[in-house]
């Protein structure tokens, strides 16, 4: 493994004990939410925005972790009747994928940079009582792209490099 490989190893891995962190949060504002309401008669108003901000990031910060894993949900029905075929088929179709996949999130990371910028120029906020600034999430949303981004790359470039030295598999 590269030393690049190594360095983007560690942002993912900061990045997936920081989603715990998140998770953590979500759950405590949740009680927290509850608690209030049905003891005090007084929820936590900054609960419903935060929530579906912090869900945004935890999503997006721990995608490259989960890719990197190859722990993502998948069904490889088709691709199981290539990995005993001695020609280098399998590792060819999942290059296909993995280079269909880099292109979706470049163009997601694209609009996502646009929408950042219009968020930070306009000061857009979140429209419930607490008035969040946005910016910052989708910063944090634009992070998490490039992470997948570059994790993409490395796999798609491993993946070739995989077709020349093709065994077949089990």
């Amino acid at each position: 493994m590269s030393s690049f490989s190594k360095i983007i190893t560690k942002i993912e891995n900061v990045s997936a004990v920081f989603t715990g962190y998140l998770t953590l949060l979500l759950m405590m504002l949740t009680i927290i939410d509850v608690t209030g309401r049905n003891l005090f008669l007084a929820p936590l108003l900054v609960n419903v925005e935060l929530s579906r901000l912090i869900m945004v990031l935890m999503v997006f910060l721990v995608v490259a972790a989960t890719q990197k894993a190859d722990s993502h949900v998948g069904i490889d029905i088709l691709l199981a009747r290539f990995k005993k075929n001695k020609l280098p088929v399998y590792p060819i179709l999942v290059a296909a994928g993995l280079l269909i996949t880099e292109i979706i999130f470049i163009y997601l990371l694209y609009f996502s940079f646009n929408f950042l910028g219009s968020s930070i120029s306009e000061g857009e906020t979140t429209s419930g009582p607490s008035y969040l600034i946005i910016w910052p999430f989708r910063l944090v949303l634009c992070l998490g792209l490039i992470l997948m981004c570059v994790r993409l790359a490395l796999q798609l470039i491993e993946r070739i490099r995989s077709v020349r030295t093709w065994k077949g598999g089990n």
